[in-house]
């Protein structure tokens, strides 16, 4: 099966599909969605900044789909979905315009809005990748960002009231530039009233040089040393801000700064920023910095940039010098003063 999306200019692809009526069961193999002509001739076509998908699905089964529903328009009842070797390239032309007249409903808010009843009650997807690109004004390297090995689950995609009750919930595992062990889980309530979501999530270990790709073309700061020792933050959000908290541990931090329009290496700001940066947490008082994660939605952008600027306010806030700190309890700002105290005691002895 090969569908052409003329005004799209997408085609779509399909190998095998076989059903089972009698245990409601959808089998449909080598899924194909990709552009019929070149991404950047593709790109320079549209008005505004928009993605462009290629899309690869090994194999996709459908587990109980209650069919006669849906063809008797009364909805889509589905037991569960299995996606497996979901391959996801995006790629984005940030030197057109956005459009801002765009508003894309964060996935609770939509459910709730949704005429349609709809209710899955899980969404399995395993051996999945996903790649990240993103051209920037007078920028000369695309940001490449990666997930590899994607495990991911979805529970409860409803908009169905009384099945609203439990809330929408993902749990995903992968590897982060095909390196380091990331974990993100989200919680969305789906009640009536109840418009605060959560999310949470970390990092392992791992050398700060993986992620040049990606801080690189954005920041035009190279990172020339130092080692991720662990990350792990934890924040709330509605429509319209997010705030929360973030620790970051690492070592041996350094950088080189550029110039953003050609690269060109400046010695001088590159020393300055070196001066400035906190090049480990724990600092040299051994206290572990925790630090504020806060951001204001941008209305005509979506909820994965929404969950990326908040914990890049956290990374900013960790490194820079006046970045913000959570408040310290009481009972913390006392065992630091008496460690404190210890330590020089233990130092004069010494002397």
């Amino acid at each position: 099966i090969s569908i052409d999306f003329e005004d799209k200019k997408y085609r779509l692809s399909i190998d095998q599909i076989s059903a089972n009526f009698n245990k409601k069961l959808l089998n449909i193999k080598n899924i194909s969605l990709k552009p019929t002509i070149g991404r950047n001739k593709l790109a320079r076509s549209y008005k505004y900044t928009s993605e462009i998908f290629k899309v690869k699905i090994k194999e996709l089964i459908v587990y109980n789909y209650d069919l006669s529903k849906t063809l008797k328009n009364k909805g889509v009842f589905i037991d569960s979905i299995e996606l497996m070797g979901l391959n996801v390239e995006i790629y984005k032309d940030k030197r057109k315009p956005f459009n801002t007249n765009k508003r894309p409903g964060l996935p609770n808010y939509k459910l709730k809005k949704m005429e349609l009843p709809l209710l899955i009650h899980k969404i399995k997807i395993d051996n999945s990748n996903l790649k990240y690109e993103e051209r920037e004004k007078k920028r000369v390297h695309l940001l490449t960002v990666s997930l590899n090995d994607i495990k991911a689950r979805i529970y409860n995609v409803t908009s169905i009231k009384k099945h609203r009750e439990t809330p929408l919930t993902v749990d995903l595992e992968s590897k982060l530039m095909n390196k380091a062990k990331m974990t993100v889980k989200l919680n969305m309530p789906l009640k009536d009233g109840s418009n605060t979501f959560y999310f949470k999530g970390g990092l392992a270990a791992s050398k700060f040089k993986y992620y040049d790709s990606a801080i690189y073309p954005a920041l035009g700061i190279k990172i020339t040393k130092g080692d991720l020792d662990g990350l792990t933050f934890e924040a709330s959000a509605d429509n319209t801000s997010s705030f929360g908290k973030m620790t970051m541990l690492y070592h041996g931090l350094g950088t080189k700064l550029f110039k953003s329009e050609s690269y060109d290496k400046s010695l001088f700001k590159s020393w300055g920023l070196n001066r400035i940066i906190r090049k480990g947490n724990p600092g040299k008082n051994n206290n572990v910095r925790e630090v504020e994660m806060s951001f204001d939605r941008v209305v005509y952008k979506g909820l994965v940039n929404y969950l990326w600027k908040t914990i890049q306010s956290g990374l900013l806030n960790t490194i820079a010098p006046m970045g913000k700190k959570t408040e310290e309890s009481k009972e913390q700002q006392k065992r630091n003063k008496k460690e404190s105290k210890r330590t020089r005691k233990e130092k004069r002895k010494k002397d």
